[in-house]
């Protein structure tokens, strides 16, 4: 019996240490640190353009700001949109209560390179609209929650709402962006319309990036892999559960 209790005690700890290991492993992978010295394609200039991205009284703004992305893989899109050198707008698909928006706003504040163009209904998932509409604020929706979150932050002429589906936006938006980040309806025909819809829309050497492509959303994995012209885009990178492509120069 005592042997037993040992073992359960052992089996504790060991679980504790490998989930801080993870943990670890998770912090360094998303640092502006490790991109800038093992992923310098992400910026030919890196040296001339990464800025430091800690900002302390934004971060004790954020704390408050619930949203389904990490702050780990929030930090690693600001750090991506400091750090490149081309000019040019973000667009996002899939923006709930602001804060992968509020990120990105930020990078374009820090780097003084374009605006965030946000694009959700601002309703939810389809068939899942009470779910989130739980996180809002009390006796507010999710799109005024949006709002409030973007006002607190003082970052709202770096956001353009676009408050319709991506197939709306679509239609209407004719420009290149430097980066296309989807995050929306995670189901597989869904991120493939998404895919089809916007990824035409990334410049040359600009990113396309999708949130939630780990084993619990598999199917994020699988319509990338489908959807994606591999003849203009490359993989660049799969931290976290961001999955990073950038697009090809001169494609």
């Amino acid at each position: 019996m005592h042997r037993y209790k040992i073992q359960f005690i052992l089996s504790r700890i060991l679980r504790r240490i490998s989930n801080i290991l993870y943990r670890l492993h998770d912090i360094v992978l998303s640092s502006d640190y490790y991109l800038h010295y093992y992923y310098p394609a992400l910026s030919p200039d890196s040296s001339e353009t990464i800025l430091p991205v800690s900002n302390r009284l934004f971060r004790y703004r954020m704390r408050n700001v619930f949203g389904l992305i990490s702050d780990h893989e929030a930090s690693t899109l600001l750090t991506l949109c400091v750090s490149q050198n081309l000019k040019g707008d973000v667009v996002e698909i899939g923006s709930y209560l602001g804060k992968s928006t509020l990120y990105l706003a930020k990078a374009c504040q820090i780097s003084n390179n374009g605006i965030v163009h946000a694009v959700d209904t601002f309703k939810g998932n389809p068939g899942l609209e009470k779910r989130y509409e739980k996180q809002a604020y009390p006796g507010m929706n999710i799109f005024a929650s949006f709002g409030r979150n973007i006002k607190n932050l003082h970052l709202e002429q770096y956001i353009n709402v676009h408050k319709m589906t991506s197939h709306e936006a679509a239609k209407k938006f004719k420009k290149k962006a430097r980066i296309v980040f989807i995050d929306a309806d995670h189901s597989y025909d869904a991120v493939q319309k998404d895919l089809k819809l916007w990824m035409n829309n990334v410049m040359p050497g600009g990113l396309l990036i999708l949130d939630d492509a780990d084993i619990d959303t598999a199917q994020v994995v699988h319509a990338a892999q489908n959807a994606i012209d591999h003849s203009s885009f490359t993989l660049l990178l799969h931290i976290n559960r961001l999955l990073i492509y950038r697009r090809l120069p001169y494609s």
